[in-house]
């Protein structure tokens, strides 16, 4: 697939999607297409002052990929895994000066925002250097 952009060439070579239902994309196609969902009712008044339908990660889970990534918030852990699941799967370059890693999400560290002092974590340029440094491990 390729897309002119400026006069350019673009290839979107590959993706990594990861949700409840899958931690690749592969596997949260086929959880679709075999009518899989992680929807379900969550009501918990620390996450939303009233009973909403909602898919979010098991904190057990989460909380053991913290671990393993060496990871401290939610954010950090699930778009890590995302990318190392790319990185593991791919036969890109990523060193390539024309290789371009574009990261599209609606979360971020929100969790920060509950703290009274400012985190210098909460930037998205903090997650943006680990993406790099992980990309950098041959």
């Amino acid at each position: 697939m390729g897309i002119a952009l400026f006069n350019h060439a673009i290839s979107i070579i590959d993706t990594a999607f990861i949700s409840p239902l899958g931690l690749n994309t592969e596997d949260n196609f086929q959880a679709l297409l075999n009518e899989k969902s992680s929807i379900r009712k969550i009501d918990d008044p620390s996450f939303y002052s009233q009973p909403i339908l909602t898919s979010i990660f098991d904190d057990a889970f989460i909380n053991q990929l913290k671990i393993e990534l060496q990871t401290e918030t939610r954010f950090d852990t699930i778009l890590l895994k995302c990318a190392e699941s790319l990185k593991q799967k791919s036969t890109i370059d990523f060193q390539d000066k024309k290789t371009l890693f574009i990261l599209s999400t609606t979360k971020g560290n929100v969790e920060l925002l509950d703290k009274n002092e400012y985190s210098e974590r909460l930037p998205f340029k903090f997650f943006c250097q680990k993406i790099t440094i992980l990309f950098q491990q041959s």
